[in-house]
């Protein structure tokens, strides 16, 4: 049996975020509350260079309260699919462009609480193109990073955010010998 949303009522509701309270009836006949946010959906770019060198960013993440070393990944507009939204962030956040561009799939944050959805794209044969285009809160620096590197910074704590981990296990590009 499926879990059925008997009343959802929004909590919050603003331009970033919006939470609600979900009285769901679970297959057991048991009814519970859930709260979930929406968040808008983003799109996750593992790029890679001629070099087979992995384009990644430095960037201070407010909620982790420090820098952290990420996959370039931004906010899917309204009427981009996930290729489209993967070329425009990759050239804002890095400056870089791509020869083929492959959606890999779908991944989700937190599934418990979580409804935004997490698209991946594989972008191979990357090159600088031209300056990066920030907004006025990002502060990036640009890494290009070994799979080998990448390998021994997820082991050593040094790239830690689920996303990132994820997006490179889905690309194939984790603990290759």
């Amino acid at each position: 049996m499926k879990w059925h949303t008997n009343r959802r009522t929004k909590l919050l509701n603003s331009h970033f975020l919006q939470v609600f309270k979900d009285e769901v009836r679970i297959p057991n006949d048991i009814t519970r509350e859930y709260y979930l946010t929406k968040k808008a959906d983003i799109v996750v770019i593992v790029a890679t260079t001629t070099a087979n060198k992995v384009v990644m960013i430095n960037e201070y993440k407010y909620a982790a309260g420090k820098q952290m070393l990420v996959l370039p990944a931004g906010h899917i507009e309204n009427g981009e699919d996930a290729k489209k939204a993967a070329k425009r962030e990759l050239l804002e956040e890095t400056g870089y462009s791509g020869a083929t561009y492959k959606y890999l799939g779908r991944l989700f944050e937190s599934p418990v609480q979580d409804l935004h959805k997490v698209e991946v794209v594989r972008v191979t044969k990357v090159k600088k193109i031209k300056k990066e285009d920030l907004e006025a809160s990002e502060d990036i620096t640009l890494n290009l990073i070994s799979p080998k590197q990448i390998n021994a910074g997820i082991l050593c704590g040094k790239i830690q955010s689920c996303s990132t981990i994820s997006s490179l296990a889905l690309s194939g590009l984790l603990f290759k010998k």
